[in-house]
């Protein structure tokens, strides 16, 4: 049996594989064709699902640095998918939000994706699929924890 270290970095080596396939299966979805990457998808997700935020909380939630989210978002500024606010508790970081444009590209891009899913021959079953993914939330907790203690 191997160690609980050798298990972690197993687990490591397979999500970090995992990640660049579900980059792959994303690019697939949504081709680049317009300058538009996974990148940008996932900041659109994050604002269609916890609404307006700042780039300092987008950048905290990934984690990556700040000034990464803010070409993210200067390009989505320009191809009019999302706009700066004013944020009320703080003059100098605006809130970032979708316009309708952003939130139609969104839309387009879940479609495109739910088709492309449809048609993935996955070997885990729904209810295995969501265990799977209620375990790596907590490794990420575990992990989020870890962090923000040793940023103390």
């Amino acid at each position: 049996m191997p160690s609980r270290e050798a298990a972690f970095l197993r687990l490591g080596g397979v999500v970090r594989h995992l990640f660049h396939q579900l980059r792959a299966v994303a690019e697939t979805a949504t081709p680049a064709s317009d300058g538009f990457t996974p990148s940008h998808r996932g900041v659109l997700e994050s604002l269609t699902t916890h609404g307006a935020q700042t780039v300092p909380a987008l950048a905290r939630a990934r984690p990556v640095a700040r000034q990464h989210i803010q070409v993210l978002v200067n390009d989505l500024v320009s191809l009019g998918f999302v706009e700066a606010r004013p944020n009320p508790a703080h003059k100098r970081s605006p809130l970032i939000a979708l316009t309708a444009a952003g939130a139609r590209r969104f839309e387009a891009i879940r479609r495109t994706e739910s088709e492309l899913l449809q048609s993935l021959h996955l070997s885990l079953s729904r209810a295995k699929l969501g265990r799977l993914a209620d375990d790596l939330e907590t490794v990420s907790r575990d992990l989020s924890e870890w962090l923000t203690g040793r940023a103390e």
